[in-house]
């Protein structure tokens, strides 16, 4: 089930309990005050220093952690953990000629919006030298859980000496999830999927790997810190400045065959002429033939820039495609033509694709951050970090499937809008 944007962006955190609250598990030590109900200190927990003393005996999936219960869902989770030991990296092809003795791992972070059918993690691990997500489900508290989401990248700054820290915070706001490490931001998560209000867990040992904690080793923590997540401005109390539309029209492919131009760039289309940074692009597009007749495709290019100037030359392309589902890549110049980078896909519920039948799309767009919606539901959080500067806006089809001289794609009520908060 999916729930409308302005669910998150007017959501607050409420029903939150004042007084003492004392909570501890098994191998997690801390004492915990929470704060009066008021204006400036309501929903927060925390700045706590703890140890997570990892168990007696080594065993495989052990793992030490401590719930703190939140009734909200928008926070942000941050901790300073010490390094528990120096970690010893090997390869999984080496692993394989060791023992276990050999290597030493170590691995840490958060769950987030916990509650006994679902969740959330974050953790680093010197494993591979990496950081790990993902939402899961259960059937109940004590099953096994099942992830229906994962996301893995690489770390440069993860600090693994014996003496060292690493600064971790997460912040999940609305549909979005933001996390950084040591002060630099690391990665935009798509939370779309996980939205109810939640518990926090910190925790060690998340890796699975069997002997992924040296027994009886503690991971220390500072700043052990949960605060309200900032609540975006409601669109209701920001400014639009209409800058194209609404237009009626469409688009005849004249090529045929590749979608590619002779200098790289894809699609065919038109440039609106309009220009935002933050901002809605909507409008009705008809889909030009059913699946049997032929692959097709429309979107947009946004915050298209060609010029240079001030912001990096290059665009973000979004297209929606018969196969009912959407890719979104960013395109930088080379010297002939674009590179194109792919940076996220997935399935579009409900989309129609049957010849004549129309879909209505909106894409909002906020700085590092997009939401697209296609007939009424929000389909996904798009990751926008990479590309940020203002541009034009196109419309095109053809975009990833190849052209068919003659289709016509047709659309109606085609706006763009730039948003700006009102004075």
């Amino acid at each position: 089930m999916r729930h409308h944007l302005y669910t998150y962006l007017n959501r607050r955190a409420v029903l939150r309990a004042a007084g003492a609250l004392v909570s501890s598990a098994l191998y997690g030590h801390a004492t915990w005050t929470a704060t009066a109900d008021t204006a400036d200190t309501a929903d927060t927990d925390g700045p706590t220093d703890g140890q997570l003393i990892h168990p007696a005996q080594n065993m495989n999936g052990a793992m030490v952690r401590m719930e703190i219960p939140r009734a909200d869902a928008d926070y942000t989770i941050a901790a300073t953990f010490h390094n528990p030991y120096s970690a010893i990296y090997t390869s999984t092809f080496d692993r394989a000629f060791t023992t276990p003795d050999s290597y030493r791992q170590w691995s840490y972070g958060f769950d987030f919006r916990v509650t006994p059918e679902r969740g959330g993690y974050l953790y680093v691990t010197t494993r591979d030298l990496s950081w790990n997500a993902a939402i899961y489900t259960r059937a109940d508290p004590n099953a096994r859980q099942q992830v229906i989401q994962m996301w893995r990248g690489d770390l440069v700054n993860l600090t693994t000496g014996s003496d060292e820290t690493n600064a971790l915070q997460f912040t999940a706001s609305g549909l979005t999830g933001q996390f950084m490490l040591n002060g630099e931001e690391i990665a935009a998560l798509d939370l779309s999927a996980l939205a109810q209000p939640g518990a926090v867990v910190i925790g060690a040992g998340y890796d699975n790997q069997g002997f992924s904690l040296i027994p009886g080793a503690i991971t220390a923590y500072q700043g052990f810190q949960i605060t309200p997540a900032p609540v975006p401005t409601p669109l209701a109390a920001q400014a639009l400045t209409y800058r194209y539309g609404p237009v009626s029209g469409g688009i005849r492919q004249m090529k045929q065959g590749s979608n590619r131009s002779s200098t790289g760039q894809l699609g065919e289309g038109f440039n609106t002429g309009a220009c935002m940074n933050d901002g809605i692009i909507n409008g009705r597009f008809f889909a030009p033939g059913d699946v049997g007749s032929g692959e097709w495709d429309f979107g947009f290019w946004f915050r298209a820039n060609t010029m240079g100037s001030t912001v990096p030359v290059g665009y973000c392309a979004l297209a929606l495609r018969s196969d009912a589902t959407y890719r979104l890549s960013t395109f930088y110049p080379v010297s002939r033509g674009y590179n194109e980078t792919e940076r996220q896909r997935g399935p579009i519920a409900g989309m129609r694709t049957g010849a004549g039948e129309y879909n209505d799309v909106e894409v909002r767009v906020v700085g590092a951050e997009g939401v697209l919606s296609v007939n009424g539901y929000e389909i996904a959080c798009l990751d926008l970090h990479d590309y940020t500067g203002e541009g034009s806006v196109s419309l095109l089809t053809a975009m990833t499937v190849p052209a068919r001289a003659g289709v016509e794609l047709r659309y109606e009520g085609i706006t763009v809008a730039a948003l700006t908060a009102d004075p």
